[in-house]
Parts: C-alpha cells; sequence; structure tokens
C-alpha cells in the first residue's frame, strides 16, 4: 500500500455504518479493540478500521 492507504491493511474488509463514529472509537476501546488506522475522511465522512479483541479487522464509516 502507498500513500493515504499506506496504513490499511491488504485484506477484504467489512464495513459498519455508525451514528456516531467518536462514540463508537470509545466503545471499541472499552471492549478491548484497538484502531488499526488513523481516521480517515472522505469529503465530510469519516471512518477508521479496528481490530476486534480476537484480531478480526473491520471498520466503522460515519456518513455525514
Amino acid at each position: 500500500m502507498k500513500g493515504e492507504n499506506k496504513d490499511m491493511p491488504a485484506v477484504w474488509l467489512p464495513y459498519f455504518f455508525v451514528k456516531d463514529l467518536d462514540h463508537s472509537i470509545e466503545k471499541i476501546n472499552e471492549h478491548g479493540g484497538r484502531l488499526v488506522t488513523n481516521i480517515k475522511n472522505v469529503g465530510t465522512d469519516r471512518y477508521v478500521f479496528f481490530n476486534n479483541p480476537a484480531g478480526a479487522t473491520a471498520a466503522i464509516y460515519h456518513k455525514a
């Protein structure tokens, strides 16, 4: 991966739409998950990739 995508995992990833990205990130951290990328933007939309406690990777996406 290069450029803006250099920190993104090279696997197929499910995206979950959320109402509040910041609140969802707090919940990920509270329940033993961890972010694997910085928060990214597409226009005014925001998303981030994370690992759950078992290591599976997914993304949460907030559509502004």
